[in-house]
């Protein structure tokens, strides 16, 4: 790709050798016509000056006439009536004789043409005629005749004109050179700075169409130039806005998308969940039901009655399971925020859930420990860690409730001593109906709603909670404002 900078300087090198090439063509065919021009003017000014002469004071019309040559670098001779001379440069004179026929015999050392000169005949507009010899030392002589009919012959050497015509041309040749040198410099100057902010602007245009709007272009000036660098910018600023908030859109939909696919997932989990649960119980009260139907003996209908009533019980508490977690992830269950002691409640808890248990409770929360939450949600929350702590701990083992502060929030832990969960494990237990285990044995009460329950209630009051193995087992904490 051809530079920009590269084509200006083309453009600005042709123009100046354009004109370089005329000057000199000029100075080649037309300086010595205009040097013959410029000097016949000087011939005709001084032939006025010769004019106004006073010739009667002989040797001061001499050094008015010798300071006019020397000034000019011609030759003067002055006559009457052909032959009588008033003035030549070595105040000698021979005979003149035939009018404008210039057949002089004699001027010594005054250089005059001879008779067999040819001669380019023309005339001045101030009555002067002009004649110019053409032989090889050819000279350029101008005849006129003053008011007082007084000849005058100026005579001008050619190789005068032809050496200042050489000198001329050969100084101006040395001067265009120069010139040229020096505008071919600026030329590359010039067109690298002029084009610079335009190959930077082209550098950024690039950019942008790859998304890249960091860089931005210098204005340093007020022109054309410098409004179309504000303009990219202002342009390359308006696309960054555009794209960032495209950006954050598409992933905000990307995040809606996952979540909706999560949400998706997670609802076709929760069918199959429930339904797996109320399969069992409503498969179970199904055949009861025949078998009371067929009139079974007396000792099995009692059986069987219990049975019905006992599922029929186990699929009620799991309806209001799923109910409750629905409100709870919906918002729709209000909070009632009070300050109550939450070393208090602990206690009452691990009297009501380790009553008749051989595991050793310990509440280490001070005593006085006030927090403001919902009593009755945040016993929710207490009481599904402590069952879940009694399930997994073996007999003999320790569950101790304790509280440390966490900036504005006091965070409750249940520790209990048994087996670990597995890391891999962890991030699931918040699920509905994930028990760790895929075989859903119904030996347990358990639905495995529990902890999804309290994740709902913990976000509900705008709280957090999270669980961690220990050395000697597991703790399940949650986060209450403190008063």
């Amino acid at each position: 790709m051809k530079k920009i900078w590269k084509r200006l300087f083309s453009a600005l090198a042709l123009m100046f050798m354009f004109f370089t090439l005329a000057i000199l063509l000029a100075n080649t065919t037309l300086l010595k016509t205009f040097f013959i021009w410029y000097e016949k003017g000087i011939m005709s000014a001084n032939a006025q000056l010769v004019a106004n002469v006073d010739l009667d004071d002989r040797d001061a019309a001499a050094q008015k006439l010798e300071a006019i040559e020397t000034m000019s670098n011609t030759k003067i001779a002055i006559y009457q009536d052909d032959v009588l001379i008033y003035f030549t440069t070595n105040r000698r004179a021979g005979s003149f004789g035939g009018k404008n026929g210039f057949d002089v015999d004699v001027f010594d050392n005054v250089i005059l043409p001879d008779k067999n000169s040819v001669y380019n005949v023309e005339y001045d507009e101030k009555g002067g005629m002009f004649a110019m010899s053409q032989t090889k030392d050819n000279t350029v002589i101008l005849y006129t005749v003053t008011k007082d009919d007084i000849q005058v012959l100026i005579f001008m050497e050619m190789s005068l004109i032809k050496n200042s015509a050489f000198v001329a041309g050969l100084f101006c040749i040395i001067i265009v050179g120069l010139c040229l040198l020096v505008s071919l410099i600026w030329a590359v100057y010039y067109a690298r700075r002029f084009s610079k902010p335009i190959s930077r602007m082209n550098e950024i245009a690039v950019n942008m169409t790859n998304l890249d709007f960091s860089q931005k272009v210098e204005v340093k000036s007020k022109d054309e130039i410098g409004q179309l660098a504000e303009s990219i910018n202002n342009l390359s600023d308006s696309l960054c806005s555009a794209m960032n908030e495209l950006t954050e859109k598409n992933e905000k939909l990307q995040d809606e998308i996952d979540r909706e696919r999560k949400l998706d997932s997670m609802r076709k989990r929760f069918v199959a969940n429930v339904s797996h649960e109320l399969k069992t119980p409503i498969s179970i009260i199904s055949g009861y039901a025949e078998g009371l139907k067929l009139n079974v003996n007396s000792a099995s209908r009692e059986e069987y009655c219990d049975t019905i009533i006992d599922e029929s019980h186990r699929m009620n508490r799991l309806v209001i399971s799923i109910l409750e977690l629905s409100r709870y992830e919906s918002g729709q269950m209000p909070t009632k925020a009070e300050e109550f002691d939450i070393y208090e409640l602990a206690d009452k808890m691990l009297t009501r859930i380790f009553a008749d248990s051989s595991i050793v409770t310990l509440n280490c929360i001070k005593s006085g420990t006030r927090v403001f939450a919902d009593t009755e949600q945040t016993e929710q929350v207490l009481k599904a860690y402590l069952e879940n702590a009694r399930s997994h701990t073996p007999d003999g083992g320790i569950v101790r409730v304790s509280e440390h502060t966490d900036g504005e929030f006091s965070v409750v832990s249940v520790h209990n001593t048994g087996s670990r969960i597995d890391e891999e494990v962890l991030p699931h237990i918040w699920e509905s109906f994930y028990r760790g285990d895929s075989s859903h044995k119904r030996d347990e009460s358990r639905f495995g709603l529990g902890l999804s329950i309290v994740s709902a209630i913990v976000k509900n009051n705008g709280c957090s909670c999270g669980v961690y193995n220990t050395d000697s087992g597991v703790c399940f904490w949650f986060t209450c404002k403190k008063v």
